[in-house]
């Protein structure tokens, strides 16, 4: 990410956030691409979450996730998720208010909004 990329995405986030430090808690390149890896290094420093994804065409995107990520039955989270894309501009995606599908973690996947 760019410092620009950066700054942007860091003046969304929820007031109190805005001023903390970022900690990389997960790497697909460091540590490989499980589910199960994901949600052990969430479980050892648990909180709200940027989640940021670059595909196979250089285009970054992802959420911030107010609630730390876990498997569960139910979707979890509340209205301060969002979705975002940083490429090839930053735009954000806030919560529609039509339902309450935030986060859902499953052994198999994760889900991010829905319904």
């Amino acid at each position: 990410m760019t410092a620009h990329q950066v700054a942007k995405l860091a003046s969304q986030l929820p007031g109190r956030l805005k001023v903390q430090d970022w900690d990389l808690v997960y790497s697909t390149f460091v540590n490989g691409i499980t589910l199960s890896t994901l949600y052990n290094k969430m479980a050892e420093k648990p909180g709200p979450t940027l989640m940021i994804v670059r595909d196979q065409n250089g285009q970054l995107f992802g959420a911030f996730c107010g609630e730390p990520w876990h498997i569960d039955t139910a979707y979890y989270g509340t209205g301060e998720n969002f979705l975002f894309k940083l490429t090839p501009e930053y735009k954000q995606f806030k919560w529609s208010t039509k339902n309450s599908y935030f986060q859902l973690g499953q052994p198999d996947y994760l889900a991010l909004g829905g319904g």
